[in-house]
């Protein structure tokens, strides 16, 4: 592992309530030898994507996000990611302690926040995406490697509203061998209920937002 880096491949669930079994009670004949360790958890977060007006980040492909939990607020800044064997995306990420505010100057300093800052400039930051997610979450290990796998129940929000719902299993590496996730990530590949995710996270918020809006206007024309 390499810090600042996050190496993952994300899935996307037909079978929720299969996959669920996947998670809660790994078969290492399944999952290229990676058995369980430790007890299911469940952790709520609220996603809050952040640009510039003029779209600064999205101009240099990186990625600003607030993620609100019992934990408190994170800041997490990505760069744009690079895909490999398996759907294995390896990319910059940082991460720092942040307030709900959306002004980077009250929060406390980190590599997360100077990173965002030599982008934005004095650029004013507006939330772009809003996400709330569910997720049912399972550490496996095989030998050194660690890799932490998580469903999540994704909620895209208009506000506090749900506007659409999505299913993606997450298979995140914590310690070990890039190779060893790439082989869980190709096991996982060829079960029934799973293909790699056709969008981001983000990208799905902003979508299912959009096209909300949308046929609320066409709804309220044709009244």
């Amino acid at each position: 592992m390499i810090e600042g880096v996050e190496i993952e491949v994300k899935l996307a669930v037909d079978d929720p309530d299969r996959i669920r079994g996947l998670v809660s009670q790994p078969d290492p004949h399944v999952l290229a030898g990676f058995t369980g360790s430790g007890p299911v958890r469940e952790v709520d977060v609220l996603d809050r994507y952040l640009d510039t007006t003029d779209g600064a980040l999205e101009a240099v492909l990186a990625r600003a996000r607030l993620r609100e939990s019992r934990r408190g607020v994170e800041i997490t800044f990505k760069r744009q990611g690079v895909e490999g064997e398996g759907g294995v995306t390896a990319r910059v990420e940082l991460e720092g302690a942040a307030t709900p505010d959306l002004d980077p100057a009250s929060w406390p300093e980190s590599a997360a926040r100077g990173e965002l800052l030599t982008i934005i400039g004095d650029g004013a930051l507006v939330e772009t995406a809003r996400l709330r997610q569910h997720r049912f979450v399972r550490d496996l290990i095989r030998g050194e490697t660690r890799v932490e796998l998580s469903l999540d129940r994704l909620e895209a929000l208009d506000g506090e509203q749900v506007v659409a719902t999505r299913w993606e299993l997450e298979a995140e590496l914590k310690a070990g061998r890039r190779e060893d996730l790439a082989e869980l990530a190709n096991a996982l590949g060829v079960q029934s209920g799973l293909s790699l995710a056709a969008e981001s996270k983000r990208l799905f918020a902003m979508l299912a937002v959009n096209q909300a809006r949308a046929a609320a206007a066409a709804d309220h024309r044709s009244t």
